[in-house]
Protein backbone atom coordinates (compact mmCIF):
# COMPACT_ATOMS: atom_id res chain seq x y z
CA UNK A 1 0.00 0.00 0.00
CA UNK A 2 1.17 3.48 -0.70
CA UNK A 3 1.50 6.03 2.06
CA UNK A 4 -1.67 8.03 2.53
CA UNK A 5 -3.88 5.32 1.01
CA UNK A 6 -7.09 4.67 2.92
CA UNK A 7 -7.86 1.29 4.40
CA UNK A 8 -10.92 0.16 2.42
CA UNK A 9 -13.33 -2.19 4.20
CA UNK A 10 -16.42 -3.94 2.83
CA UNK A 11 -19.13 -5.21 5.15
CA UNK A 12 -21.56 -7.60 3.45
CA UNK A 13 -24.72 -8.34 5.42
CA UNK A 14 -28.39 -8.29 4.48
CA UNK A 15 -29.62 -6.82 7.79
CA UNK A 16 -29.93 -3.02 7.74
CA UNK A 17 -29.17 -2.43 11.44
CA UNK A 18 -25.81 -4.11 10.97
CA UNK A 19 -24.34 -1.07 9.19
CA UNK A 20 -24.72 1.08 12.31
CA UNK A 21 -23.23 -1.61 14.54
CA UNK A 22 -20.13 -2.19 12.42
CA UNK A 23 -19.86 1.52 11.63
CA UNK A 24 -19.40 2.17 15.35
CA UNK A 25 -16.64 -0.44 15.53
CA UNK A 26 -14.88 1.11 12.54
CA UNK A 27 -15.12 4.56 14.16
CA UNK A 28 -13.47 3.18 17.30
CA UNK A 29 -10.82 1.46 15.15
CA UNK A 30 -10.08 4.78 13.40
CA UNK A 31 -9.80 6.70 16.65
CA UNK A 32 -7.62 4.18 18.47
CA UNK A 33 -5.28 3.33 15.59
CA UNK A 34 -5.24 6.53 13.52
CA UNK A 35 -5.79 4.48 10.35
CA UNK A 36 -7.87 6.43 7.80
CA UNK A 37 -10.65 4.03 6.80
CA UNK A 38 -13.45 3.98 4.22
CA UNK A 39 -16.31 1.53 4.71
CA UNK A 40 -18.57 0.17 1.98
CA UNK A 41 -21.71 -1.89 2.56
CA UNK A 42 -23.49 -4.50 0.45
CA UNK A 43 -26.73 -6.30 1.28
CA UNK A 44 -26.29 -9.36 -0.94
CA UNK A 45 -23.58 -11.58 -2.34
CA UNK A 46 -23.60 -10.26 -5.91
CA UNK A 47 -23.30 -6.62 -4.78
CA UNK A 48 -20.57 -7.58 -2.32
CA UNK A 49 -18.45 -9.05 -5.07
CA UNK A 50 -19.05 -6.05 -7.35
CA UNK A 51 -18.17 -3.54 -4.62
CA UNK A 52 -15.09 -5.49 -3.55
CA UNK A 53 -13.74 -5.53 -7.10
CA UNK A 54 -14.73 -1.97 -8.01
CA UNK A 55 -13.38 -0.38 -4.82
CA UNK A 56 -10.36 -2.70 -4.54
CA UNK A 57 -11.06 -3.23 -0.85
CA UNK A 58 -8.42 -4.43 1.57
CA UNK A 59 -10.74 -6.32 3.93
CA UNK A 60 -14.14 -8.01 3.56
CA UNK A 61 -16.30 -9.01 6.51
CA UNK A 62 -19.11 -11.08 5.00
CA UNK A 63 -22.16 -12.83 6.33
CA UNK A 64 -22.36 -16.43 5.14
CA UNK A 65 -26.12 -16.48 4.46
CA UNK A 66 -27.27 -13.65 2.19
CA UNK A 67 -29.61 -13.26 -0.75
CA UNK A 68 -27.99 -13.06 -4.18
CA UNK A 69 -25.46 -15.79 -3.46
CA UNK A 70 -23.84 -16.89 -0.23
CA UNK A 71 -20.83 -15.02 1.10
CA UNK A 72 -18.40 -17.92 0.53
CA UNK A 73 -19.67 -18.60 -2.99
CA UNK A 74 -19.47 -14.98 -4.13
CA UNK A 75 -16.21 -14.11 -2.38
CA UNK A 76 -14.36 -17.18 -3.57
CA UNK A 77 -13.88 -15.17 -6.76
CA UNK A 78 -11.83 -12.59 -4.85
CA UNK A 79 -9.27 -15.19 -3.81
CA UNK A 80 -8.93 -16.37 -7.41
CA UNK A 81 -8.97 -12.92 -8.99
CA UNK A 82 -6.57 -9.98 -9.32
CA UNK A 83 -7.66 -8.44 -6.01
CA UNK A 84 -6.18 -9.69 -2.77
CA UNK A 85 -8.23 -8.54 0.21
CA UNK A 86 -8.25 -10.28 3.53
CA UNK A 87 -11.61 -11.96 4.19
CA UNK A 88 -13.48 -13.03 7.32
CA UNK A 89 -16.89 -14.62 7.59
CA UNK A 90 -19.63 -14.28 10.17
CA UNK A 91 -22.80 -16.27 10.70
CA UNK A 92 -25.62 -16.46 13.16
CA UNK A 93 -27.41 -19.42 11.66
CA UNK A 94 -26.84 -22.71 9.99
CA UNK A 95 -24.16 -23.04 7.35
CA UNK A 96 -25.12 -25.19 4.37
CA UNK A 97 -22.91 -28.18 3.49
CA UNK A 98 -21.87 -26.43 0.26
CA UNK A 99 -20.87 -23.25 2.11
CA UNK A 100 -19.08 -25.28 4.79
CA UNK A 101 -17.06 -26.99 2.04
CA UNK A 102 -16.18 -23.62 0.44
CA UNK A 103 -15.18 -22.11 3.79
CA UNK A 104 -13.00 -25.13 4.58
CA UNK A 105 -11.28 -24.77 1.20
CA UNK A 106 -10.93 -20.98 1.46
CA UNK A 107 -9.42 -21.16 4.97
CA UNK A 108 -6.32 -22.71 3.44
CA UNK A 109 -5.58 -19.36 1.78
CA UNK A 110 -3.41 -17.06 3.94
CA UNK A 111 -5.69 -14.10 3.15
CA UNK A 112 -8.51 -15.71 5.11
CA UNK A 113 -8.59 -14.28 8.62
CA UNK A 114 -11.26 -16.47 10.17
CA UNK A 115 -14.91 -16.66 11.12
CA UNK A 116 -16.92 -15.09 13.92
CA UNK A 117 -20.30 -15.99 15.32
CA UNK A 118 -23.30 -13.70 15.62
CA UNK A 119 -24.25 -12.03 17.81
CA UNK A 120 -20.89 -10.40 17.26
CA UNK A 121 -18.38 -9.64 19.95
CA UNK A 122 -17.40 -6.16 18.76
CA UNK A 123 -13.87 -6.56 20.15
CA UNK A 124 -13.40 -9.47 17.77
CA UNK A 125 -14.53 -7.35 14.83
CA UNK A 126 -11.98 -4.70 15.84
CA UNK A 127 -9.35 -7.46 16.10
CA UNK A 128 -10.14 -8.52 12.54
CA UNK A 129 -9.75 -4.91 11.36
CA UNK A 130 -6.39 -4.64 13.13
CA UNK A 131 -5.18 -7.91 11.68
CA UNK A 132 -6.21 -6.94 8.14
CA UNK A 133 -4.66 -3.46 8.42
CA UNK A 134 -1.35 -4.94 9.61
CA UNK A 135 -1.39 -7.60 6.88
CA UNK A 136 -2.10 -4.96 4.23
CA UNK A 137 0.88 -2.92 5.46
CA UNK A 138 -1.29 0.02 6.52
CA UNK A 139 -0.38 -0.04 10.18
CA UNK A 140 2.59 -1.26 12.11
CA UNK A 141 2.23 -3.37 15.21
CA UNK A 142 3.65 -0.56 17.36
CA UNK A 143 0.59 1.58 16.58
CA UNK A 144 -1.75 -0.46 18.74
CA UNK A 145 -2.98 1.85 21.48
CA UNK A 146 -3.97 -0.89 23.87
CA UNK A 147 -2.21 -3.69 25.71
CA UNK A 148 -2.79 -6.35 23.07
CA UNK A 149 -0.18 -7.36 20.58
CA UNK A 150 -0.85 -8.53 17.06
CA UNK A 151 -0.06 -12.06 18.27
CA UNK A 152 -2.81 -11.70 20.89
CA UNK A 153 -5.18 -10.51 18.16
CA UNK A 154 -4.28 -13.50 15.96
CA UNK A 155 -4.78 -15.99 18.81
CA UNK A 156 -8.17 -14.46 19.64
CA UNK A 157 -9.28 -14.70 16.01
CA UNK A 158 -8.08 -18.31 15.78
CA UNK A 159 -9.97 -19.22 18.97
CA UNK A 160 -13.16 -17.58 17.71
CA UNK A 161 -12.79 -19.31 14.33
CA UNK A 162 -12.45 -22.69 16.04
CA UNK A 163 -15.61 -22.01 18.10
CA UNK A 164 -17.52 -20.92 14.98
CA UNK A 165 -16.37 -23.97 13.03
CA UNK A 166 -17.50 -26.24 15.84
CA UNK A 167 -20.87 -24.49 16.13
CA UNK A 168 -21.55 -24.67 12.38
CA UNK A 169 -20.10 -28.12 11.72
CA UNK A 170 -17.20 -26.94 9.57
CA UNK A 171 -14.00 -29.00 9.52
CA UNK A 172 -10.90 -27.11 10.65
CA UNK A 173 -9.21 -27.75 7.30
CA UNK A 174 -5.69 -26.47 6.77
CA UNK A 175 -5.57 -23.72 9.41
CA UNK A 176 -6.69 -25.42 12.64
Amino acid sequence: MSEGEKFRVLVADDESWFEDLVGGVVDKFRSTTGVDTDVFYAKDGARALNVALREQVHFVLSDVNMPGGSGPFMLRGLLNGPSSPNIAFMSGGNVSPDDAFLIEHMMQDPRMLGMVQKPLDLKKVKALLISAAVRQGLMKTGHLNDTRTVDDVAVGIADETARAFEAYGIAAGGRG
